[in-house]
């Protein structure tokens, strides 16, 4: 059984059939849920929200966190997963060790997916104002930096 989410209500859904056991404000395309089962078979405790130009399904796969993005016609856009700093390859660790936030505290890494690329997103911070999501790619190389959050 599947989960949406619409605005903090949630509505369960019935992945097999389709159907949605209360009344909600956008019912997920089946596109999107077809294209999500397709590519993550082995997903378990998913939960979708609608991000009004397309959906989120969050979900674990053998232990670890997931989220995805599709576009309202089930393109798949983007899937993000936490992963521990062990996981980060030698190179990002240096591009990290030689970034101008490198004294920044960090607090999370995601190894992030879209049709394009793979890219390390670490989230650093300076203060509770000062947050950063930077992007980085398997050869340690800085791609991303955008003005503080």
């Amino acid at each position: 059984m599947y989960e949406e989410d619409h605005g903090g209500c949630n509505y369960c859904f019935d992945g097999i059939t389709g159907n949605n056991t209360r009344t909600q404000l956008r019912k997920i395309p089946a596109v999107v849920t077809n294209a999500f089962k397709e590519m993550f078979p082995e997903a378990l405790d998913v939960t979708w929200k609608d991000k009004l130009t397309g959906f989120q399904a969050s979900f674990k796969m053998e232990d670890v966190k997931y989220e995805d993005r599709f576009s309202i016609k089930g393109e798949w856009k983007l899937t993000e997963n936490e992963i521990t700093g062990a996981d980060i390859p030698a190179e990002v660790q240096e591009g990290i060790a030689h970034s101008q936030n490198k004294d920044w505290e960090s607090m999370a890494v995601s190894l992030v997916e879209d049709p394009d690329s793979q890219q390390f997103m670490l989230v650093v911070q300076k203060s509770a104002l000062q947050k950063k999501n930077l992007y980085f790619t398997f050869h340690g190389k800085l791609v991303r930096d955008p003005i503080a959050l």
